[in-house]
Formats: structure tokens, C-alpha cells, sequence
């Protein structure tokens, strides 16, 4: 079984090349939303322990040939790596909860950026620089490293830049970066043939070899089937946004400073023009970013919801659905920017051109928009006529500028994506402040309440719709319907 070793490790690096590669193209083909689809769940885990298997080859060798500094560098690379794949993971699958998650990723981000690097540099000046293709994979990985984390640090920093522009090349550096493993399979097949002629080359066991044979068939053909299944879902998901947003007209705002929002709008049914229309404006999670102008509907149920025919007839209105650019959010959530301004002055242009009635503008928002929500309406109180933030978290030092607000929260208690403090610490600072909320909390559900909602709260629209800003300037006091019981105490 001599020069099975080679042959093994070059197949796990083609595999973890090509599983790459393909996760970079389902997320530029379909966006975030592609990591919402519950098949991500088990190809990250897929992923993660070809990645495992694929770092023992490296490793084991460099440990063989007594490489000792790349050794530890790679296996401290190989650590942070699995510590940040392990913890996204199960904050994904709402096994743990982790606080301040945000800040989390940004750390642990830059930190395997500089790890990476140390490797890297490792590679170039240890005893593996004396190789060509290590040292010449050294240098690749150290260059895409520096402009990784330079650009992601722009990218998260700099709100002047169009994100879109900035994701484009960070996208481009991942492809890069997924094919450098190529020095490593040219490596080892020269390892292979160099060590094959001195007759010396690592043998395996007939065992093991029939084990590690079996490993790379089952990571072929589940790389395979949930690759295929992914995408399928992903796509789905697109084709079913875009045939929701059919009857909403595509436009886009510009402003003054060449910033660009996209956004659909959905126009009243049986529109009479000498009426004014409520405006509901719906605010995605971040399975809808992008730059289509689609996604946002599969992550944005109150606007798949008023579109039903039999709603718009019920409830005539403009229902006005913005998409956040990637790497943005609308407001409320730390550490990224947001496009909060962008927003009120596309609404400022519609209240100024459709026949909206400024008494009844209504805000809903999911997860990352139902932070938008609670960040929207303590940002702009006497805007909005009522409000409904969904699995979503709050500043509640903005609270005295919600009590005159109509409010009605929802949250699971076992929610680990967004933990439901986060809407218990915003309700509780309500009632300190003298407001009267709403709010529902589905005991032991997770982030996705949408099923729970529509079963347990269908007066929820009807209560949304009766709500209005009384006063000829839209600033005077709301009608507000009173909060009945809590499902946590203090």
C-alpha cells in the first residue's frame, strides 16, 4: 500500500478545493439566503470534517519530514479554524446561544486573518520554504490573507464605499484563496514520485487504506448529494421569490450622494385616487440581502402575506419592501453599518408621490429586520402609527421614544439566534417607561415563529390596520390597544 498516503491526501484536498468553490458559488448565485436553506446546516458539517481529515494529511507529514514550525502554525490555524466553524454551526442549528455575536465574528474573523498570515510566513521561511510549491502556496496565502482582512475591515468600516463593490471582491479573494490548496496536491504528487524512487514513501495499512477508501467515497457522495440539494432548495427559494414579487413594481431610489436602495411596492387593489392609502413597510432578516431585488421576499413574510389576494382587498395598502445591500443592516445591530438614512428618504419620496396616508404608516420587521423595527421607531417616534418587531433585539435606552407608540413584539423562548432577552429587555424597559405593549412569546420555539404566529395572532394585521396617528401634522398621540399578560416575570 505504499504511496496510498499521497494518493488520499490528494484526493481530500480536491474535495475540500471543490467544496469550496462550490459553497463561493451558491452564495454569489443565491445570496445569504442560501445559508437559511436547512441543508447548509449538514454540508457546513460536511465540510468541516473534510477539512479535519484533510489538515491530518498535512499535518502528519509535517511532522514526518519534521517541519516543526509550519507543524504548530498549521495546527494552531487548523484550531482557530474549527472554533469558528464549531460555533457558527451551533449558534445556526440554535443549539447554543452566544452573546454579543457579533462582536464574536469580528474577533474570531481577524483573528484566523492573522493566524493565517503567521502560517503562512511559516511556510515561506521555515524549513518548507526550501520547497518551491510550499513556499510558493506560502506566498499566495499570505498575499490573499492581508487583502482578506484589509478588505473586510473597508467592508465593515467604511459606509461611504458601495458594499456590493466590496463583497464582489472579497468573493474574488475567496476564489483565490479555495484554489491555492493546488500547491499542495502538486506537492505531494511530487512527494509522491521523489519518495516512491528513493523506495521510502509512507505506506498504510491494508485496513486503514480500505477505511480511508471508504471516507473518500462517502465525502464524494455526500458532497455530491447535499451540494445538488442545496442548490436546489436555493433556488427554489429564488423562484419562489420571484414569482411573489411579480405584482410589486420594481424601482430603485437614488440620493443625492449616488447611494442606491432597491425596493418593491405593491400599489392598493382597486386603487381610487381620491383616497389615501396606509403604507406598510416590511423589513427582511438577513436571508434577504442582496442586490436583485428578490431575495427579500423569501425572508420577509408580512409582505408575502398582504400580497394574498384576499388581504388586499381586506386591507388596501402600499406595502413597501427595501433590500438591504449585503454586509448592511437597518439599523439596531452593532459593528456593521446601516442603511437607516437611505431608507426614510426613499419613504420621504413615496409619501411625496403615491396617495399614502401619513397617519397609518406601519413597520414589521423578522429577525435582523425586526431589529430595524425597534431601531426605526425609537429613532423616528411620532413617525410610525404602530409597530411589530419579530425575533428581533432593541437599544432600550431609546424606549421614552416608544410609549406613545401601539406595539405589538413576538419571540420564541428557545430562540438561541436571537435570544428573547433581547425583546425582553425592550418590553419590560416599555413598561418601566409608562408604554403599554403587546407582546407574545411562544415557549420552547426557535427563531422561526412564522408557523406559530400566523396560528396563534391572526387578528394581528386587523389589529395593525385599525391603528392611526390622530391630528391634522400626524404627531399627536396613538390609538393604542392594551398589552393583557407576559409570559416572563422580573
Amino acid at each position: 500500500m505504499k504511496g496510498r498516503y499521497f494518493l488520499y491526501a490528494i484526493i481530500f484536498i480536491g474535495i475540500t478545493i471543490s467544496m469550496e468553490l462550490w459553497t463561493i458559488f451558491v452564495h454569489i448565485k443565491y445570496g445569504s439566503g442560501a445559508i437559511t436553506m436547512p441543508t447548509h446546516l449538514n454540508w457546513l458539517l460536511l465540510k468541516f470534517s473534510v477539512f479535519l481529515i484533510t489538515n491530518y494529511f498535512i499535518l502528519y507529514h509535517f511532522y514526518r519530514r519534521r517541519y516543526w514550525i509550519s507543524l504548530w502554525a498549521g495546527l494552531l490555524y487548523a484550531l482557530s479554524i474549527s472554533f469558528h466553524t464549531m460555533m457558527t454551526y451551533l449558534r445556526l442549528s440554535e443549539i447554543i446561544q452566544i452573546n454579543g455575536y457579533v462582536n464574536f465574528v469580528l474577533f474570531s474573523t481577524y483573528s484566523i486573518v492573522i493566524i493565517e498570515i503567521l502560517f503562512a510566513i511559516s511556510l515561506i521561511f521555515s524549513k518548507t520554504g526550501k520547497n518551491i510549491w510550499l513556499k510558493t502556496l506560502g506566498i499566495c496565502l499570505v498575499i490573499l490573507s492581508i487583502l482578506t482582512g484589509l478588505f473586510f475591515y473597508i467592508f465593515i468600516n467604511d459606509t461611504t464605499i458601495q458594499g456590493l463593490d466590496l463583497e464582489e471582491i472579497l468573493q474574488g479573494i475567496s476564489i483565490c484563496k479555495s484554489l491555492v490548496p493546488v500547491f499542495y496536491i502538486i506537492y505531494f504528487y511530487k512527494e509522491f514520485n521523489f519518495t516512491t524512487a528513493k523506495g521510502d514513501s509512507l505506506s498504510i495499512p491494508k485496513s486503514a487504506s480500505l477505511y480511508l477508501g471508504s471516507l473518500c467515497l462517502g465525502a464524494i457522495v455526500f458532497a455530491i448529494f447535499l451540494g445538488m440539494k442545496w442548490i436546489n432548495l436555493s433556488y427554489a427559494a429564488e423562484t419562489w421569490s420571484g414569482e411573489q414579487a411579480q405584482i410589486f413594481m420594481p424601482k430603485t431610489f437614488i440620493d443625492k450622494d449616488e447611494k442606491s436602495l432597491n425596493y418593491r411596492l405593491l400599489e392598493p387593489v382597486d386603487f381610487d385616487s381620491l383616497q389615501r392609502y396606509p403604507l406598510v413597510i416590511c423589513l427582511h432578516g438577513s436571508g434577504g440581502e442582496g442586490s436583485d431585488n428578490l431575495k427579500q421576499f423569501a425572508a420577509t413574510w408580512s409582505a408575502n402575506y398582504l400580497s394574498k389576494p384576499e388581504i388586499r382587498i381586506k386591507h388596501p395598502s402600499y406595502v413597501f419592501v427595501p433590500q438591504c445591500p449585503v454586509g448592511y443592516n437597518w439599523g439596531g445591530i452593532e459593528g456593521f453599518p446601516n442603511i437607516e438614512t437611505l431608507v426614510f428618504e426613499t419613504i420621504s419620496s413615496l409619501t411625496a408621490e403615491y396617495n399614502i396616508d401619513k397617519n397609518r404608516v406601519y413597520i414589521v420587521g423578522y429577525s435582523m429586520g425586526g431589529y430595524g423595527t425597534w431601531n426605526f421607531v425609537g429613532k423616528h417616534p411620532g413617525f410610525f402609527a404602530a409597530a411589530v418587531p419579530i425575533a428581533g433585539a432593541g437599544n432600550p435606552s431609546i424606549t421614552p421614544n416608544l410609549i406613545d407608540t401601539p406595539i405589538w413584539a413576538f419571540h420564541g423562548s428557545g430562540d438561541q439566534l436571537v435570544p428573547v432577552e433581547g425583546s425582553h429587555s425592550m418590553i419590560k424597559a416599555l413598561l418601566d417607561a409608562g408604554g403599554s405593549p403587546r407582546y407574545s412569546e411562544f415557549p420552547e420555539k426557535g427563531h422561526n415563529i412564522i408557523a406559530e404566529l400566523e396560528e396563534n395572532a391572526p387578528e394581528l394585521f386587523d389589529w395593525l390596520f385599525d391603528q392611526k396617528i390622530h391630528g391634522d401634522n400626524g404627531m399627536d398621540t396613538l390609538t393604542l390597544m392594551k398589552s393583557t399578560t407576559f409570559p416572563f416575570t422580573y
